[in-house]
């Protein structure tokens, strides 16, 4: 993915060390993505655990590979990363 490596790539140049996203809490994540979410008219409430599924599910449904979703997510083991090729075979 070109576009989202040059967006990386813009953001460790604004913060030092390793870090790539600045700390945000919890709370302030999970409002943020309720407010993306409502802005978007999803209909069901959304939270940090949803989207995580979401993109998990979505890294598996387009790679088809554990392996990938295991890179993207740092999940460590392939049972836990299965789930999700299962999932998006359930739903496609």
């Amino acid at each position: 993915f070109p576009c989202t490596q040059k967006i990386l790539l813009r953001l460790k140049q604004l913060h030092t060390g390793n870090i790539v996203f600045p700390y945000i809490a919890d709370t302030v994540y999970n409002r943020n993505i309720k407010s993306i979410a409502i802005q978007a008219g999803i209909p069901f409430p959304v939270t940090s655990h949803v989207a995580r599924h979401t993109f998990c599910t979505m890294i598996a449904s387009i790679t088809q590979s554990p392996f990938k979703v295991m890179e993207y997510t740092g999940i460590t083991k392939i049972d836990t990363a299965m789930i999700y090729i299962n999932l998006q075979k359930l739903y496609t």
